[in-house]
Formats: structure tokens, C-alpha cells, sequence
């Protein structure tokens, strides 16, 4: 199996409702941040900022969708709106814990499933 060490993973767009925490809480003071642990598992989704030249890896709790179809996209090009590709990068269950920043942001080693 593949492992991966993900830093600054952004567990800021993790659906908090998937861990009975409050979905209108503030991100880092939500009851589902400690949940973050190893078992957790998550999609992994690469979004590049053409315009900024930024990138960023979020995990969230559901696939991301392609653009026009809406259908789920685990691994692969979603699309871009704006300059702003999304790409699926799998589903991962995270091994250990590494860092928390304490404002959504985690490094973590993962296992690709």
C-alpha cells in the first residue's frame, strides 16, 4: 500500500456533522477536531489556484464532484472553474497524527486505500 506524508492537509472543509459536532462551529473550536486520529478516513483533493499560483490539499469526508456532471471524482481531474482546478487524489486513512496547527490544518501520514 502506498503512504504518503501529507503536510499541511486542511481538515477545515471535513463535514463536522460526520463526527455529531456542531456544523456551525467555529472550524478549530469544533468537537469533531479531536477526532482527527489515526482510522480517520478521508479523500484527499488538490486544489491549484491558477490565478495565485497557490495550492492546497484538502481532506474531505465526501469525494470531490466533477464540474459539469456533478458526479463524485475520487482520483482524477474534476475540472476548473475560474483557474481554479480540482483534482481527486484518493482515499486515504490516516496512520498517525504528526502536527495540528490548531487552525484546521494537520500534517499526517496516510495510507492510500
Amino acid at each position: 500500500m502506498e503512504t504518503r506524508k501529507f503536510v499541511n492537509l486542511n481538515l477545515s472543509d471535513f463535514e463536522a456533522f460526520d463526527f455529531g459536532g456542531d456544523p456551525a462551529a467555529n472550524v478549530w473550536d469544533a468537537p469533531w477536531v479531536s477526532q482527527v486520529k489515526p482510522d480517520l478516513v478521508f479523500y484527499a483533493v488538490n486544489i491549484y489556484n491558477q490565478n495565485t499560483g497557490t495550492e492546497r490539499m484538502d481532506a474531505r469526508s465526501q469525494p470531490a464532484r466533477k464540474n459539469l456532471s456533478g458526479v463524485p471524482c475520487v482520483a482524477g481531474w474534476c475540472g476548473t472553474t475560474n483557474n481554479v482546478n480540482v483534482t481527486g487524489d484518493g482515499q486515504w486513512e490516516i496512520v498517525t497524527v504528526d502536527h495540528s496547527y490548531g487552525n484546521g490544518l494537520y500534517d499526517v501520514t496516510a495510507q492510500r486505500i
